[in-house]
C-alpha cells in the first residue's frame, strides 16, 4: 500500500467520523429544540394559567364590589324610607285637630 493509498484511506475515515460527529451534532440540536419548544409551551402554559386566575380573581372583586355597591343602595333606600314615614308622622301630628306639645317624644303625650 503505497502512501496515496495511506492518504486516500485516512480521508475516507476521516469523511467517516465528520459524518457521524455532524450526526450526533444534528441529533443534539433536534434534542435542544425540542426541549426549548417544551419550556416555551410549558411558559406559555403557565401564563395562560396565570392570566386565567389574574382574570378570575378580577371578576370576584368586582362581584364582591357589586354585591357592597348593592348593599349600601339597599341601606339608603330604607333610610329613605324610613325617612319619609318619619316626615309623614311629623306631617299628621302638625295637622291633627289635636293640639299637642312638642316634647320631643313620640307617643301618646
Amino acid at each position: 500500500m503505497g502512501l496515496f493509498d495511506k492518504l486516500k484511506k485516512k480521508t475516507a475515515e476521516a469523511e467517516v467520523e465528520a459524518k457521524e460527529v455532524v450526526e450526533e451534532v444534528k441529533t443534539a440540536a433536534e434534542i435542544k429544540k425540542a426541549q426549548v419548544e417544551a419550556k416555551a409551551a410549558a411558559d406559555a402554559a403557565a401564563l395562560k394559567a396565570k392570566a386565567a386566575a389574574e382574570a378570575q380573581a378580577a371578576a370576584v372583586a368586582k362581584a364582591t364590589e357589586a354585591e357592597e355597591a348593592k348593599k349600601v343602595a339597599e341601606a339608603k333606600a330604607a333610610a329613605e324610607v324610613k325617612a319619609a314615614e318619619e316626615a309623614k308622622k311629623v306631617a299628621a301630628a302638625e295637622t291633627s285637630k289635636y293640639k299637642l306639645a312638642v316634647d320631643g317624644q313620640w307617643g301618646k303625650k
